[in-house]
């Protein structure tokens, strides 16, 4: 606690007593650490789930994971219970985390159409995330071609899987890309940094991506020209938009904001969540501590975006469509920034 405090007091945000508010540093397995960012496993159902109007609804769920495999849950659906309790029920008391914890739950589980399917009971098991969940060429119907990339978390296995979408964007001379961070709360910095070497090698080469600067105990590790390398798969990108939340964090914020000074760039959906700063690793005990210990600016030297960065065109995430389908409202907007420069225009109520 006293460590995780003193690392973050040159850069974190601070209470009305000028004391340092640390929201992101960490322990855990060292184990869990390193398969998770390593090979991006981990152990769990393999569901996200948010609430809505005070219904558990599912955000997005992992192939070939316990909830998909056997559950065969998917976005669109709706938890009306869990282990026979109504979801009412457990809001009024421990909360639907705690009442995820045990290995096996009995979901009850209602379509969007309004059928409620029969209970079924799904044990955690050890999900591999698929860190390119979607991608595709977009033909925008007037000779221009759009990239479409959703990243669920900056993992190492993402590594090779950048190299073939962007070899295809390249290939199909994508100069727009969209990318869908909408529930990616960040990972690997490196990983950001190859993201980064991807969209903007080709036309931002040698200028900076980003500043890592550390407090004065470690101010020998200052990097303050972390810059993009062209690639062979490095796109000519003229413009790019980011679909955002404010789950939106971390390294998703590092490439955003390390690609606005030489781009286009456009934030649509949600403001994102602000974390403008890094943990290192200091292994003991087989354990890890992820103390914050670094902030992040662009080449302009912004960096201070602890509220978020600010979208451009406001979008809802609609749980009732898939992601990235032609009508997800954070499609639309963004295609219409693309196609128009300009974000869609929503009537007013009478």
């Amino acid at each position: 606690e006293e460590l995780a405090s003193e690392v973050t007091r040159t850069f974190g945000p601070q209470n009305a007593n000028n004391e340092p508010i640390d929201l992101f540093s960490s322990v855990g397995s060292l184990n869990a650490d390193q398969q998770f960012f390593g090979e991006g496993k981990y152990e769990g159902f393999g569901f996200s789930w948010r609430l809505e109007n005070d219904e558990m609804r599912f955000t997005r769920v992992f192939v070939d994971s316990p909830a998909n495999m056997v559950g065969n849950f998917e976005r669109t659906q709706t938890v009306v219970s869990l282990d026979g309790r109504p979801i009412a029920d457990i809001l009024a008391n421990e909360g639907i985390g705690a009442a995820l914890v045990n290995a096996t739950v009995t979901f009850e589980i209602r379509e969007l159409n309004g059928t409620v399917r029969p209970p079924v009971a799904v044990t955690k098991d050890i999900v591999t995330i698929n860190p390119v969940p979607q991608w595709r060429v977009i033909d925008a119907g007037d000779g221009r071609s759009i990239g479409y990339m959703e990243l669920s978390t900056f993992i190492s296995t993402a590594n090779a899987k950048f190299d073939e979408v962007f070899g295809a964007f390249r290939a199909a001379n994508v100069s727009e890309v969209i990318i869908d961070l909408r529930y990616n709360g960040g990972g690997l910095v490196n990983t950001a940094e190859i993201l980064g070497d991807y969209l903007g090698g080709f036309v931002a080469q040698n200028l900076t991506f980003s500043s890592t600067e550390f407090n004065a105990d470690r101010a020998a590790e200052n990097n303050s020209f972390e810059v993009f390398s062209l690639l062979a798969n490095s796109i000519n990108l003229s413009q790019l938009v980011i679909i955002a939340t404010r789950g939106t964090a971390s390294a998703s914020e590092l490439v955003t904001n390390g690609m606005i000074p030489h781009v286009d760039v456009a934030i649509v959906g949600d403001n994102t969540f602000g974390k403008p700063v890094g943990q290192i690793g200091l292994e003991f005990c087989e354990k890890i501590l992820r103390p914050t210990s670094f902030r992040l600016a662009n080449a302009d030297g912004d960096g201070d975006y602890f509220d978020g960065l600010p979208v451009d065109c406001p979008a809802a995430d609609d749980l009732d469509v898939l992601v990235g389908a032609d009508l997800d409202p954070n499609m639309i907007a963004a295609r219409s920034y693309l196609d128009t420069g300009a974000c869609p225009v929503t009537a007013l109520p009478p």
